[in-house]
């Protein structure tokens, strides 16, 4: 695998390779209508301090897609962090951050050639990294509607990323703050809440178009992605959560932060464990997402 990253100055420093350690689980659930078929993927690796969660899109056999982008992006990460530390050097995150969008879009042609377009997957996954301070970060890199959230000491979440759906597209174009209609949706708790205002620019008519993905890996309609990244610094006892479509379409950001504020003392397992049997029920209840494969990682540094 080629590591085009332009004119870099690598730090050479021993000391960095190894600050910290990071604390990794994930969980998932087949959706109920495909018992059997579950079309999400994810990978946790401790040695490297990286995860993911990939959500295969299409009538049957995304799970292919999410199966190719899921080891293709690990072994990419694993392949540049064995290099820095054979050659004792820091990556910064901004160089980080520009690998994995590298990564994306390799991952993206990767999965179009060998599927020719017919199965494609969402991507989002994060590597913890050291700053230029030796304090603890994660880098994040997605492309489609699998969220990345970050978990604050206070208990609060905060969402990284922002879905690649044409909800949020068409408000861009109507002069609308595309977060701020995610956070609302994102508020949404119980039957669907919105106002009966069907104005082209209100929130209901909006959010008709949010199961639209506007790019997933492997998308023929697509030639090349444009990968979301960030760096986000961590605190002590701050996490970070990944979660397929599946669980974000259905649980409130209330009903997230209560959910895991009342399992993380006992452990990340379990707290993925209890966001996933939350979106199960709020999906039986009728909740706006419906039923649908369910995955979370969740990851914190020790």
């Amino acid at each position: 695998m080629a590591y085009n990253t332009g004119e870099l100055h690598m730090e050479r420093d021993p000391e960095r390779e190894k600050l910290f350690h990071t604390e990794m689980a994930t969980d998932t659930k087949a959706c109920k209508r495909h018992p059997g078929q579950n079309q999400d993927r994810a990978f946790i690796d401790t040695n490297i301090d990286a995860c993911g969660v990939f959500d295969g899109v299409s009538d049957g056999d995304g799970e292919q897609a999410a199966v190719l982008a899921s080891k293709y992006i690990n072994r990419g990460i694993a392949e540049l962090t064995e290099l820095e530390r054979d050659r004792h050097e820091h990556w910064t995150p901004a160089q980080w951050e520009g690998y994995m969008g590298n990564l994306l879009k390799d991952a993206h042609r990767a999965i179009k050639t060998q599927f020719e377009g017919n199965h494609t997957t969402t991507a989002a996954f994060a590597k913890f990294v050291a700053n230029e301070n030796g304090e603890p970060c994660a880098v994040i890199a997605s492309a489609g509607d699998a969220r990345v959230f970050k978990r604050k000491a206070d208990g609060s979440i905060q969402a990284i990323t922002l879905d690649d759906q044409l909800s949020y597209t068409k408000a861009a174009e109507l002069g609308l703050d595309p977060r701020q209609l995610q956070d609302r949706f994102d508020a949404i708790s119980g039957k669907i809440q919105l106002s009966e205002d069907r104005g082209v620019n209100s929130d209901k008519m909006l959010f008709n178009y949010s199961n639209v993905l506007t790019q997933s890996l492997g998308s023929n309609k697509i030639e090349e992605i444009t990968p979301q990244t960030y760096t986000v610094p961590l605190g002590k006892g701050e996490s970070i959560l990944i979660m397929s479509d599946g669980i974000v379409k259905n649980l409130s950001r209330q009903v997230m932060e209560q959910t895991i504020s009342q399992n993380i003392e006992t452990g990340l397992g379990q707290t993925n464990k209890a966001l996933i049997e939350a979106s199960y029920q709020a999906a039986e209840d009728g909740f706006k997402g419906g039923h649908d494969d369910m995955t979370v990682v969740t990851s914190r540094i020790k």
